[in-house]
């Protein structure tokens, strides 16, 4: 028997100990960023420059997040959502790659993990062509 919480049928967790408002204000900057990218270079209409892009702008957000959970799970999936699609060269469905405008005769599936993620990341050239265009 548990003794720590009342005996009761209303029994309720405790509250967790981030402060997730005040986090997602601080990052509200970051956080438009990220939507902003997603939505010029990861959207419907794709290219490897954009996706190549949008990963090392991606990388910054990574640090800026300094491992706070709502934010960071957003980039992760956005980084996840981004190398998925460099590495699909054909356009399937809604999405299509203006460098690959070809779709491919039989769709294949792809496995993403976190090494993966940083392996990208780290093999990402260093100079980005789309940067200095972008501000």
């Amino acid at each position: 028997v548990n003794h720590t919480v009342p005996p009761s049928t209303f029994a309720r967790p405790a509250p967790p100990t981030t402060h997730i408002d005040s986090d997602a204000a601080m990052l509200a900057p970051a956080t438009q960023k990220l939507r902003q990218l997603m939505n010029d270079h990861v959207g419907v209409l794709r290219d490897a420059e954009g996706l190549t892009h949008a990963l090392n702008e991606m990388k910054t957000l990574q640090r800026a997040a300094n491992g706070l959970a709502p934010f960071a799970n957003m980039v992760l999936a956005a980084q996840f959502i981004t190398l998925a699609a460099l590495r699909r060269e054909e356009s399937r469905g809604g999405h299509y790659r203006s460098d690959f405008p070809r779709t491919n005769d039989t769709a294949t599936h792809s496995r993403l993990c976190l090494a993966d993620i940083e392996t990208a990341t780290q093999s990402l050239p260093a100079s980005d062509p789309l940067a200095a265009t972008a501000n």
